[in-house]
C-alpha cells in the first residue's frame, strides 16, 4: 500500500477495515506483524481499484462534474456504488479468509519455535514477515520470523519436501553443495536459516562448475521450477531453495514419457529453447528470462498488478505490471560487474556432461538407494501449470465485466483449462481436477497437486485424492528414467544447453525493459 495513496480512497479502506474485521484479532496479528491493516489496505486497493476506475470513467462519460470527487467527497456515496455492484462482499470474504490463514500461521510458526527451543517464550520474537510465496490453503503460508539476537529464520510447510533424496544423491556422486540448514523439522513445517542474498562471486568459473552439477543432478530426478528465485547465491556458491517438484514426470495421454524438451529445459535451470526464440521475435516482447542459471533481467510483462495512475483526478484509471519481487535475478557479480553466463558455456557444459558421465556409470547404485522404501517416506509436488496462469485467471475476476457475468466467466475458463497441460488424463480425472482448480481459485488460493511414490494417484492441498490419475506410479517412472540414462541422453541435454545460453545472449534485456516500472 502506497504511504501516499489518495486520502479520500484511504478513508474508504479505513471504513471497510473497522467494518469487517474484528479488532482484537488485528491487535494479536500486529504484535508481530506491525501495521498488519496497511497489508489488508494494499489488498483491497488490489481488487477495487479495476472497479473504482470503470466507475470513474463512466461518470465522467456521463457528464458528471468531478467524476472522482463524486465518489470520494463522501465515503457513502462509494460504499453504496461497490455494494450496489456486489464485489464488497467478495472482497470481504477474502480479506477474512487471509487473516485467518495469518492468524494460523501466526500461532504455528510460534509453537514451532517455541519446540524447537529457538526461543524460550512469546516474546522472544521481534516481528514476522509474510507474503513470500503463494496461499494453497488456510492453514499456513512461509514466513520470515526475527528473533531478538536479529537472528532470522524461513519458517514453511513441510508437506512436499524430499531435499534429502536430492543430498542423497550428490553424497553418492561425490558432489559438494551448499544448502540451507535446516533447525527443526515435523510432519507440517520446517525452520531454517535465513540466508542473505550476496551476488558477488570470486571465483566465476567454481561457480558456474558446481552450478552444472546441480543441473545434472536436477536433470537427473526430474526436479523441476528451478527458476530464478529458487536458486540463491550465498557465499560464492549456488544453492537451491526449493525441492518439492522432484520426479515430475510429464505423461502423454498413452503412458509413454513426453520428450517434446529435453529434461534440462525441464528443471528451468536454463530457459526453453523454443521459448527462447519465441522472446527473441520481433512482435514477441511480453516474455522474461526466468531460469536459475540465465537470471532475469527481463521483466515478465504479464499484466498482473494493477497500478493507479493520475491518482484522486479526474483522469483516474489503472495500468497493469508484473512486479518482480526478487533484489537478485539472480545474477552473480564480480567486481561489481553482472556477469554473462553465456561466456562460460564450455566451463558449463564441460562440468555438467562430467557429473552425468559419473551419474552414467553408477546407475545402479543410485537405483539400490532410490527404492521404494526410502521414497516412500517423503511427497512430491507435481506440477500440471504455470503459478502465474492460475494468477491470470484470479486477476482476471477482479475485473467488472467478468464479475458481473460470473458462471459465463467460470465456464469459459472451466474450457481454458481443458487444454494440452491435461491431456494425459482421462475426462473423468480432467473433471476432478478442473474442479477443483476451479473452486481453490476462487477461495483466492492457487491449486496445489502432489503425489507419492507407489501410487497412480493424484493429490491436492485440500487431501482429496484423484484416484489413478497416471499410467505409471513414480517408482516405476524412476527406475526407468535413470536406466535409459545413456551418452545420447547425456548429448542431447548438452545441446539444449548449449543452445539456451546462445540465445539468451542474444537478447537485448535492456531494450526489451524500456518503459517498464522498476
Amino acid at each position: 500500500m502506497k504511504r501516499d495513496t489518495e486520502p479520500n480512497r484511504l478513508r474508504l479502506y479505513k471504513t471497510l477495515f473497522n467494518d469487517w474485521f474484528n479488532l482484537e484479532e488485528i491487535v494479536f496479528i500486529e504484535k508481530y506483524i506491525p501495521r498488519y491493516r496497511y497489508i489488508l489496505f494494499r489488498r483491497m486497493e488490489f481488487f477495487l481499484v479495476p472497479t473504482i476506475a470503470k466507475l470513474v470513467f463512466c461518470a465522467k462519460q456521463n457528464k458528471i462534474p468531478n467524476a472522482y470527487g463524486y465518489y470520494f467527497n463522501n465515503t457513502k456515496v462509494i460504499i453504496n456504488k461497490l455494494h450496489e455492484i456486489g464485489i464488497l462482499d467478495r472482497v470481504r470474504s477474502n480479506l477474512v479468509n487471509f487473516t485467518i490463514l495469518t492468524k494460523n500461521t501466526i500461532e504455528k510458526s510460534v509453537e514451532a519455535l517455541l519446540l524447537s527451543k529457538i526461543i524460550s517464550c512469546k516474546n522472544d520474537i521481534k516481528r514476522i514477515e509474510i507474503e513470500f510465496s503463494d496461499l494453497h490453503s488456510l492453514d499456513f503460508t512461509s514466513i520470515l520470523a526475527t528473533i531478538k539476537e536479529n537472528r532470522k529464520f524461513f519458517i514453511k510447510s513441510s508437506l512436499t519436501d524430499p531435499s534429502k533424496v536430492f543430498y542423497g544423491v550428490c553424497k553418492i556422486l561425490n558432489i559438494h553443495t551448499k544448502k540451507k540448514s535446516v533447525y527443526w523439522q515435523s510432519d507440517l513445517l520446517n525452520i531454517a536459516d535465513y540466508i542473505e542474498y550476496n551476488p558477488n562471486v570470486k571465483d566465476i568459473e567454481l561457480f558456474y562448475k558446481r552450478v552444472a552439477e546441480l543441473m545434472a543432478v536436477s536433470a537427473t530426478l526430474n526436479l523441476t521450477d528451478i527458476h530464478l528465485e529458487n536458486l540463491l547465491i550465498s557465499d560464492g556458491l549456488p544453492i537451491i531453495l526449493d525441492f518439492e517438484t522432484l520426479f515430475t514426470f510429464k505423461e502423454t495421454y498413452s503412458g509413454i514419457i513426453d520428450n517434446t524438451i529435453t529434461d534440462i529445459e525441464a528443471t528451468l535451470f536454463i530457459e526453453p529453447i523454443q521459448e527462447l526464440i519465441n522472446n527473441n521475435t520481433s512482435d514477441n516482447k511480453r516474455r522474461s528470462i526466468i531460469s536459475g542459471l540465465q537470471g532475469g533481467e527481463v521483466r515478465n510483462k504479464s499484466f498482473l498488478y494493477p497500478f493507479v495512475i493520475n491518482d484522486g483526478s479526474n483522469e483516474f484509471r489503472v495500468s497493469y505490471r508484473k512486479l518482480s519481487h526478487y533484489q537478485s535475478h539472480n545474477r552473480i557479480l564480480y567486481n561489481k560487474n553482472i556477469v554473462k553466463p553465456h561466456f562460460y558455456t564450455k566451463i558449463i557444459t564441460n562440468s555438467f556432461k562430467e557429473t552425468m558421465l559419473k551419474i552414467y556409470k553408477n546407475k545402479q547404485k543410485l537405483l539400490d538407494v532410490l527404492n521404494e522404501n526410502y521414497l516412500s517416506n517423503f511427497k512430491y509436488r507435481h506440477i500440471l501449470r504455470p503459478t502465474s496462469f492460475y494468477s491470470f485467471i484470479s486477476v482476471r475476476s477482479w475485473q467488472p465485466k467478468e464479475y458481473n457475468d460470473w458462471d459465463t466467466y467460470w465456464n469459459k475458463i472451466s474450457l481454458t483449462l481443458n487444454n494440452q497441460q491435461v491431456n494425459c488424463f482421462s475426462e473423468n480425472i480432467k473433471e476432478q481436477i478442473i474442479q477443483y482448480e476451479i473452486q481453490t481459485i476462487q477461495k483466492g488460493l492457487v491449486p496445489l497437486f502432489y503425489r507419492d511414490i507407489n501410487t497412480c494417484n493424484l493429490y491436492t492441498a485440500d487431501l482429496q485424492t484423484i484416484k489413478n490419475a497416471f499410467k505409471k506410479p513414480l517408482i516405476e517412472c524412476i527406475k526407468n528414467k535413470i536406466s535409459q540414462i545413456s551418452n545420447e541422453y547425456i548429448y542431447q541435454n548438452v545441446l539444449s544447453i548449449k543452445e539456451s545460453l546462445r540465445l539468451s545472449g542474444s537478447i537485448n534485456q535492456e531494450e526489451k525493459n524500456i518503459g517498464w516500472i522498476p
